[in-house]
C-alpha cells in the first residue's frame, strides 16, 4: 500500500493595497505614517546606520511597521529619494543664508553689548566720596 499525500486546497492571501508610508506635510516634505517626524530625518538617520527598530525606539511616533515600509521604499527608489534629499538640503542651505545675511554681524553686537555693559556699571557704581 502506498501513502499519498492529502490534497490541500490552495490557500490565499488577500492583500489589501496600501498607499505610501509616508504623507505630504504641506510644505514641500513627507511626514511619515501618523506621526511628525519627517523622511528627512528617517533617512538620513537610516544611511548613519540606524536599524528600523532603532528609528522606532527613538522615535515613538513612529509605527516599526511604517519604518520599515519607509526604507522598503527608499530602497526601491533610491535615486529618487537622494535627489529630493539633496534639493531639501540646498533649500535649507539658502534659508539659513538668507536669514544669516539678515541678521546683525555678532562680533559687533558683542562690542555694543559690552560697551553698554560698561557703561551701565560705571553709572551704577559706587563713588569713593560718598
Amino acid at each position: 500500500m502506498m501513502d499519498t499525500l492529502p490534497q490541500f486546497s490552495t490557500p490565499t492571501l488577500t492583500i489589501p493595497e496600501e498607499g505610501l508610508p509616508f504623507r505630504a506635510d504641506g510644505r514641500g516634505g513627507y511626514l511619515i505614517g501618523n506621526s511628525r517626524i519627517t523622511l528627512d530625518i528617517v533617512i538620513a538617520e537610516f544611511n548613519a546606520g540606524w536599524s528600523a527598530e532603532m528609528l522606532a525606539h527613538e522615535f515613538p511616533t513612529l509605527d516599526l511597521a511604517a519604518v520599515y515600509s519607509v526604507i522598503g521604499f527608499y530602497l526601491r527608489h533610491k535615486a529618487a529619494v537622494d535627489a529630493y534629499l539633496a534639493i531639501r538640503e540646498q533649500q535649507a542651505d539658502e534659508i539659513q543664508q538668507f536669514i544669516e545675511s539678515r541678521q546683525p554681524d555678532k562680533v559687533e553686537m558683542r562690542k555694543r553689548m559690552l560697551a553698554r555693559w560698561e557703561e551701565m556699571h560705571k553709572k551704577h557704581a559706587p563713588t569713593s566720596d560718598g
